[in-house]
């Protein structure tokens, strides 16, 4: 198992949003505490006129850098849903 370290986690976040066609800009990657395998994102969401705009998204970094992505993936997609879900509704 590998241990990423910030911008690897980012490239790794952007590469995902990418391949998920998740309109987002990862702003952010904050470590969970020295020696924590924890460390969560900070997402924008693209062209977003209703807050909350912003999210975080937590996960831990020693996975493989594949189950990364496709972790951080599906939870951008799965986040992102919800999110327009509760603004459709609000509407």
């Amino acid at each position: 198992m590998s241990d990423f370290d910030v911008a690897d986690i980012k490239r790794i976040a952007q590469q995902a949003a990418l391949e998920y066609s998740v309109p987002v800009e990862i702003v952010g990657v904050v470590m969970g505490g020295e020696g924590s395998e924890y460390v969560e994102l900070l997402v924008n969401i693209d062209e977003c006129t209703v807050a909350p705009c912003q999210l975080a998204i937590g996960i831990f970094r020693n996975s493989p850098e594949a189950d990364l992505r496709r972790e951080i993936g599906t939870r951008l997609r799965r986040q992102l849903d919800e999110n327009l879900a509760v603004r459709e509704l609000e509407d």
